[in-house]
């Protein structure tokens, strides 16, 4: 028997309709000082998501501290539209475009334009599986026309492992160059590992983005990352062009690879491997 194309039509999105109901939409909650944000939570981690500012605002071990930075004094605070100081609430953000090109966009080399910050919007759901998600997402007008859009995914059970889902898509033709630039503030961090290429564009693996120059007794290369011991640094911002990034406070770690972020004990994992690594024989 033949269906005409009607039918056929309605039961595909009566299977649609069946996928979307699936999932349980979670409502945002008061947290952190913020009237609305998502709190996600497995056996072994916890997240914090203000979809107001773009940003996770809580990494940590279930029932634990805060790994990220957070300042308290302007949660729940927006700035105001005109240009000026730049509201560090600290946490882990996206930025779609590169620091060297905000003076060419009519800004200056710091802070930022307002319109590279805010605003987003977001909202947050369970899979039937129990996998947990938030999805933000904002759209940004002239001269970048371009969209961006992030998702935090959290599997039930004891992993320790956040997926970090990341894009930037270009809505109209622009000369600005859009890029995926996260930052990510650790409280307190003691170490961090950058990751080196053995074909990396740069001459030693790595580059000075900002601010003062690093001493030669901070940064200690291994093998196949360069490690850099925070406590001996002014202030400092260094970049490679590897695709992941590590730092340390007390026993735990934070690993960040291309779309996910871990959190682990010391002596576990990627960090053990590589703070067990002899050093190579680069000079500085």
């Amino acid at each position: 028997m033949k269906l005409n194309p009607l039918r056929r039509m309605g039961s595909v999105c009566m299977l649609f309709m069946f996928s979307l109901q699936a999932r349980e939409t979670l409502t945002p909650e008061p947290a952190m000082g913020w009237e609305e944000a998502f709190v996600l939570q497995n056996d072994a981690i916890q997240i914090t998501v203000v979809p107001a500012v773009g940003r996770m605002t809580f990494l940590g071990g279930t029932g634990e501290a805060n790994f990220l930075t957070h300042d308290e004094n302007l949660a729940g605070r927006m700035p105001s539209q005109e240009e000026g100081d730049w509201m560090n609430y600290g946490g882990d953000w996206l930025w779609a475009v590169h620091q060297d090109t905000w003076k060419a966009m009519g800004g200056s080399v710091w802070p930022p334009l307002r319109m590279l910050d805010l605003p987003w919007r977001g909202d947050a759901w369970i899979e039937e599986d129990g996998t947990q998600v938030v999805h933000l997402r904002r759209d940004l007008g002239a001269p970048v026309f371009a969209q961006l859009q992030r998702r935090f995914v959290l599997e039930p059970g004891d992993s320790p492992q956040l997926r970090v889902e990341q894009s930037v898509s270009r809505v109209y033709a622009s000369p600005v160059p859009i890029s995926l630039w996260q930052i990510s503030q650790i409280d307190g961090a003691e170490t961090v590992l950058m990751g080196l290429r053995a074909d990396s564009r740069f001459g030693n693996g790595h580059r000075q983005v900002g601010f003062n120059a690093p001493v030669d007794e901070a940064m200690r290369h291994l093998e196949n990352a360069l490690a850099v011991n925070t406590g001996l640094l002014t202030e400092t911002k260094l970049g490679t062009d590897a695709h992941w990034i590590a730092a340390q406070r007390g026993d735990r770690w934070e690993s960040r690879g291309a779309n996910s972020c871990t959190l682990r004990r010391a002596g576990s994992g990627i960090c053990r491997c590589l703070r067990n690594r002899k050093p190579s024989n680069t000079a500085m």
